[in-house]
């Protein structure tokens, strides 16, 4: 989880130098993830969201307040190379999990679910089953 502040960055940096092209990027967003700070419910249980934390009335980290896009953005500023921090968030998962034929990359015969951005890693437009939302 690449938020820095579930795992510190320098820890980012050595998994990704131990595991290199096997480092698989995670996120456990919760529903607040992208909501403005304030009070919000996991499971029965009270959420605050202040300063991109998410945590439990006990001060527990709740989950990642941040999406999976963000989590490959904050690698790439934690050191990560563009290139390696992208193929950590898409192909790479998809590898993982036996599907590299059907999604994680942009090829003939995979999903079209995509996010097309600028060389700073900026979002331009995002797109599912080939179709713009």
């Amino acid at each position: 989880i690449c938020d820095g502040l579930h795992i510190d960055p320098a820890v980012v940096r050595y998994t990704h130098k131990l595991f290199g092209d096997k480092l698989v990027i995670i996120s456990d967003s919760l529903r607040c993830a992208g909501m403005p700070e304030g009070q919000y419910e996991l499971g029965g249980q009270e959420v605050t969201l202040k300063d991109g934390l998410a945590r439990l009335a006990d001060g527990t980290i709740a989950g990642s307040a941040g999406n999976l896009y963000e989590g490959m953005r904050k690698a790439v500023s934690f050191g990560i190379a563009k290139e390696e921090a992208i193929l950590s968030a898409t192909y790479n998962p998809a590898k993982q999990i036996g599907r590299e034929n059907e999604i994680g990359a942009i090829r003939v015969g995979l999903l079209a679910d995509f996010v097309v951005c600028t060389a700073d890693l900026d979002r331009v437009a995002v797109y599912m089953g080939g179709e713009k939302l």
